[in-house]
């Protein structure tokens, strides 16, 4: 099931939780913080006025955990009802984000934090839109993704990319999925997570030459052009 469908079921039909939604007026902020601290105990359940279980709602909050993106979500007023574990530990790297009394997570930057605001105002609208959050380390901003929740008005869902924290799908995954040999998913792979064409050659201990032999033999078998075309398409297949 994709993250969308989760999304989807775990979204309560507004008939069902109305009575439990403080009203909101138009002067309020969109984002408003978390009710209770999401990254723990039962709390992480909770939705205004009860839980998604007394709604008759899925419940699925192990899946969004079992996510190694950094995931939330908002209700219609604005307000932060969950945050998945990954969310939680990019708060406490303190690198970028963090939390916020109340427990949701947010930018430390207040002009990342404006603009959030901005793109979950939008979201909510029906345009997605994305944020920069820079970091503290220096080390490439964090993107942050604000989408509309499909068939829930008003609901948005934050998504967090550590462009740092590069993945790569298996040396296995794709000998079988683009017939490479050994030695060209070995290539792949390294350039998922990084490395340089040299720096490769050096790890391994082959020439610079066999090395760009195995990426023409790579770009080939990928149907992609170009060294960055084929990291976009191998680490778009990572999960």
């Amino acid at each position: 099931m994709t993250t969308d469908a989760l999304i989807t079921q775990i979204a309560p039909a507004p008939a069902a939780l109305r009575g439990g939604l403080a009203p909101v007026t138009d002067a309020e902020p969109v984002f408003r913080p978390a009710l209770g601290n999401p990254a723990s105990g039962p709390e992480r359940h909770r939705i205004p006025g009860g839980t998604f279980a007394a709604a008759g709602v899925p419940d699925p909050w192990d899946a969004f955990d079992a996510l190694d993106e950094g995931l939330a979500l908002h209700d219609r007023p604005g307000r932060q009802i969950f945050a998945n574990t990954a969310l939680h530990r990019l708060a406490e790297a303190a690198d970028g984000l963090q939390r916020a009394p109340g427990g949701a997570v947010l930018p430390s930057d207040a002009n990342a934090l404006r603009l959030l605001q901005r793109a979950l105002a939008a979201a909510a609208a029906g345009t997605p839109m994305e944020v920069a959050v820079p970091r503290r380390s220096g080390a490439p901003p964090y993107l942050v993704r604000c989408t509309p929740v499909p068939g829930r008005s008003g609901w948005t869902v934050l998504r967090v990319a550590d462009s740092a924290a590069r993945r790569a799908p298996s040396e296995s995954f794709l000998r079988g999925a683009f017939g490479l040999t050994q030695a060209e998913a070995g290539l792949a792979v390294g350039l998922c997570r990084g490395r340089s064409l040299a720096e490769f050659a050096a790890e391994r201990g082959i020439s610079i030459h066999t090395v760009r032999t195995q990426l023409r033999a790579l770009l080939g078998k990928t149907r992609t052009e170009r060294q960055a075309d084929l990291v976009g398409l191998l680490s778009g297949l990572s999960f």
